[in-house]
């Protein structure tokens, strides 16, 4: 198979695919891999530089061709907002504009999920011991007690 860019035909059509809905494991299925391991091909070929300078090209040309980028979908969100907000208006949607609101504050990584843990933590370590006093090797078994 002849290479574009460094990719072969199969990897060039699999980044044609991914732009498409973002979706690894069903773009290696469309771009003609085998179904059953199409999930690990897809993870392997996004983390090639080729495949991923590629598909960073067609998102780029598809921005330039339809004139979408992260400006115009923030400025449309920002319009959806004051047109839903403004009370007294027909067109006034609270949720529509909290709505706009949410994904502006993601966009700002205003609002982050938390992960508590509990429980204890345990963490080992190798050290080597040869050479040192008696001291110190009493010394780090009572580390190890606490």
């Amino acid at each position: 198979m002849p290479k574009l860019n460094g990719l072969s035909d199969k990897q060039a059509l699999f980044c044609r695919e991914y732009v498409i809905d973002l979706n690894a494991t069903q773009a290696a299925i469309r771009a003609g891999y085998s179904a059953k391991t199409a999930k690990e091909i897809g993870a392997q070929n996004l983390s090639k530089l080729t495949i991923q300078a590629e598909i960073q090209r067609l998102t780029a040309d598809r921005s330039q061709r339809t004139e979408i980028t992260a400006d115009y979908v923030l400025q449309k969100i920002q319009s959806i907002i004051e047109a839903t907000s403004a009370e007294g208006e027909s067109e006034y949607n609270p949720q529509a504009a909290l709505k706009g609101c949410e994904l502006l504050g993601k966009h700002l990584s205003m609002w982050t999920d938390k992960v508590q843990h509990s429980g204890e933590m345990v963490i080992e370590s190798t050290i080597d011991v040869t050479g040192l006093s008696s001291e110190a090797l009493e010394e780090l078994a009572n580390l190890r007690k606490k």
